[in-house]
Order: structure tokens, then sequence, then C-alpha cells
């Protein structure tokens, strides 16, 4: 009588200080907890009440006297859905669950929970490698088997038991399986020893400790060579050729004059340089050396006016070779210069390859030579051999000059004698008396110059002998006196025709 008059007051209690949500039918549904721990009531846990069908938890009360309620009416449930009920008291746990069956206007559940103690995991066993085991690897995977009593998932830590230091855990490992890691790195011909402890979230469990020896050393040997011969040698470190299994080391290419390292071969691949290699067998490696290869590039200035080319071709050239360069003008236009890493106006050209090099090739437009005949001069009488002089000249360089050519009338073209000081020589005798014309031109290796003229006239039948007459006419400042006598000085005009008789 006196327990249903307390329930009745502390379910009124409940109802009192909690918020009434209606469910999607409209009724509450109130679950009470009893929770005890050996035999006794449990005040202070913590409780969880979860719809399974959703995963909405209700809000609950603690009365007293180990008596925990909840009303429904705070999240969305229905006919059928299960409550499950969880408490917890520091590692303690227990539950119970409830299958909702009645609508109205209020209905309730009875529930008891006894909180147990938790069950540890079983100590690790079954080590790998076995305790004792001898010549293990330097890398070995450490393995144990563990079980939990209560199937719950365990971290398994694994501890060196010379300082306690932690080596290395695996997580989230189910009961009944192998927990695995791999302690790395260690010595040759050395004991370790070690232990595991399973943990479940709630208590741990420690294995045995158990020992094993690292196995003893394997020398290797390193071989290195170059290819081609004698293109460059190495340095390895530690020296020697031959190390204990495991050992890293450095091997640097160092090239030969005029070579460069190009990369590996063999028991290794790639250009690092230095390469480190690590000894776990024998192991034969290639270094392989290239020739230094420079560039040379060409330009032409103006654009459009010319072209270069190599010989060899190509561009690129291994250090130490002579290229010739070559600069081609465009019609109309004429070589000048070179400039870059070949200065002058030598044509063809050439440069030894020591680094990467470029050059331009200048080009001027080409002017027609100017071409003169200075001797003899316009309408005079010739006879006999003469000598026809003349100069020339190029605005683009009197060098350019390649020969001055004269003909007579309309004769052959033919070579005179040098270009911007020329003669030809010219037997008139060999030419009908008369009118005659002597032509010009000079030549540059691209254009001819306009052609210049003499009209002269040859004669070359001798004159009759002729009686020369003078009359002499009198000077407007001479008197005429017969009988005085007559001074003529230095500087008077002296009137007089000439004319054959």
């Amino acid at each position: 009588m006196r327990k249903s008059a307390l329930l009745v007051v502390i379910f009124i209690l409940l109802l009192s200080f909690t918020p009434v949500y209606v469910d999607s039918e409209g009724s509450h549904y109130t679950i009470w907890v009893y929770v005890s721990r050996n035999g006794q009531p449990q005040e202070g846990a913590t409780l969880t009440f979860t719809n399974l069908a959703n995963g909405q938890t209700s809000p609950y009360l603690e009365t007293g006297g180990g008596w925990y309620g909840t009303d429904l009416a705070n999240i969305d449930w229905t006919l059928g859905d299960t409550i499950l009920v969880e408490a917890y008291y520091n590692e303690y746990y227990g539950y119970n669950s409830t299958v909702l069956t009645t609508y109205g206007s209020i209905h309730g559940d009875w529930l008891n929970i006894t909180l147990l103690a938790p069950m540890c995991p079983e100590k690790p066993w079954g080590p790998f490698p076995s305790d004792g085991a001898t010549d293990v690897s330097l890398s070995p995977i450490l393995s144990v088997h563990v079980s939990d009593p209560n199937d719950d998932v365990m971290d398994v830590y694994f501890y060196d038991a010379s300082d306690d230091s932690l080596i290395d855990v695996d997580t989230g490992v189910p009961s009944g399986s192998i927990a695995t890691i791999s302690w790395n790195n260690l010595t040759y011909s050395t004991t370790y020893s070690w232990y595991a402890i399973a943990s479940d979230g709630n208590c741990t469990n420690q294995s045995d400790t158990w020992s094993f020896t690292t196995r003893q050393p394997t020398n290797y040997t390193l071989r290195v060579s170059e290819t081609p011969r004698d293109s460059g040698t190495f340095v390895l470190d530690p020296p020697g050729g031959t190390y204990i299994e495991g050992t890293t080391v450095s091997v640097l290419a160092i090239p030969a004059p005029t070579y460069l390292f190009d990369y590996w071969s063999g028991d290794a691949s790639g250009s690092e340089n230095p390469l480190l290699v690590v000894m776990d067998r024998d192991k034969v490696i290639s270094g392989h050396f290239s020739l230094i290869q420079y560039s040379l590039t060409a330009d032409v200035e103006p654009s459009g006016t010319g072209s270069v080319t190599f010989n060899p071709s190509g561009g690129t050239y291994s250090v130490g070779t002579v290229v010739t360069v070559t600069a081609h003008p465009d019609p109309g236009y004429l070589f000048s210069h070179w400039s870059g890493d070949i200065t002058g106006s030598d044509n063809p050209d050439s440069l030894t390859m020591d680094a990467n090099k470029s050059i331009t090739a200048h080009f001027i437009a080409n002017s027609p030579p100017v071409v003169a005949i200075t001797y003899p001069n316009e309408g005079v009488l010739l006879s006999g051999v003469i000598t026809v002089q003349g100069t020339a000249y190029d605005e683009n360089g009197n060098e350019t000059l390649q020969k001055v050519e004269v003909k007579i009338d309309d004769g052959n073209w033919s070579d005179a004698s040098g270009t911007t000081q020329w003669t030809y020589v010219w037997n008139t005798t060999e030419t009908s008396d008369g009118n005659h014309t002597i032509y010009a031109r000079a030549y540059d290796g691209v254009n001819y110059s306009s052609v210049v003229q003499r009209n002269i006239t040859v004669n070359n039948i001798p004159p009759p002998d002729t009686i020369l007459s003078i009359n002499w006419s009198r000077h407007p400042q001479i008197p005429k006196n017969n009988e005085t006598v007559v001074v003529i000085c230095v500087g008077d005009e002296i009137n007089f025709t000439v004319s054959y008789n």
C-alpha cells in the first residue's frame, strides 16, 4: 500500500516536471526504471531512453531511491516501437528494453536494470615472433591473439619492454582475432623484449613479456662504372664498395671536363646526383655522361634581308665543335657585318662552341656603283694608242666593286684594269677614222652601274705640208707710226688669225 502511494506521488511529480508532448496518436507513455547495484538502489546513474525506430532520445527525471522515469510525449513514437534503456555508473553498466503496445490517455511500463561490473579483455597470447625466436628480420611484424568476454572491439598497444615505450597500436581489433604492427629499423644481432596490452575502453589486460633476437648482418658489394669510358668518376660515401646489409651509400657522379652527368642505369634509375643506394643485395650501377651541348642561334638584321647557314647544321653542338657560318643576302641586299659572338665582316666565318652562342648577320640594301670617264674629254680628236682613264665608287663600300668594263661603239665589253681608278688601252689605229663612242660601266657583284660615254673623233691620216701665215691686227693701244719702235710688254693682248693654205 505504501509502495503504491509512493509511485503515485512520483508519477505526479514526473508529470509536473516533464513538458507534455502529444505524439502522433495524442497519447503519453511513461516508463519507470529501477536501477540497482549489488542489491542496493543506485542513485546518480546516467540513463538514456532511445526509440530504436527513429533514434530519438527522451529526457528523464531521477526521483530518488534508485527510481528514474520519462514521458515519451517528448519524442515521436507509435505502437510496436522498442525503447532501449541504458544505465551507466562509472565503469558499471546495465540495460533493459520495452515494446510500446497500448494507446490511451496515460500508460506506463516498469523496468529493472542491474548494473554489472565490466568484464576485461583476456590477456593477449600467441606472440609472433615466438618467445625466444632468433634470426628475426630488422623490421619484424609483431602480432598477438586477443579476445573479449563481451565481444567488445579492442585497441591493442605494443610496448618495448626495455623502456616501456610505445611501439605502435592496432585499433578496432575484433574479439577472437589477431592484432599486428611493424617494428622497424632494428639492429643486427640484438635481443629485443616486448609485450602487448588489450583495451576494450573500460579496462585493460597486459600480456606476458616475450623476446626475440635479430639476425646476423649480410655483406653486399656495390660496383659503379661510367658510360662512355673515361667520361666521369664516382665518390662513394662511405667508401669501400662492400657494405653491411641496410647500409645507405651516397654515390656522387663527377663528370670529366667537357662532360655532364646524365642518368643512372642498372640497379638504379633517374638522374638524382648524388644517388642514395640502400644495400639490400649486391648491386651494379652505371652512371651515364654526355658531352656538354651548346646551342647556336642566328638572327638577321633587318628581318627578311637574308639568311644564315651552319656547317655542320643543327644548331646544337658538343663542346669544342667548330661551326662555319655563312651569310646569304637576299636579292637586292649585301652582307655587311656580324655582331654578337662573331664580329667583323668575313663571310663565311667560324666559331668554336664553348658556350651557348648567338650571332646576327647584318645586311644592307645594295646601291649600284657609279662610274666616270676622266680621259679623253668629250669631242676630242684622237689618234694612235691612247689610255682611257676613269674612276668608280660604291656607296656600300668600294670593296664591293668587282670590275669596270669598257667597250667602243657596239663592240663587246672588255675588262679595264683597276676599279676605283681604272684604265683601258685602246689602239685607235684599229678603228676607222671618224666619230666613235667610248662606253664604261662598273659591277659590284649584284648590280651594274649606269653606262657613261664619251664621244670622240679618230683621225689617224697624217696632214699635208702647210704654210702658216699670220695676219696681225693692230692693238688699239699701239700708235700707228711706222717710224716709231713698238714695244710689246708681257700681258699685252696680241690678236692674230691662223689659217691653212
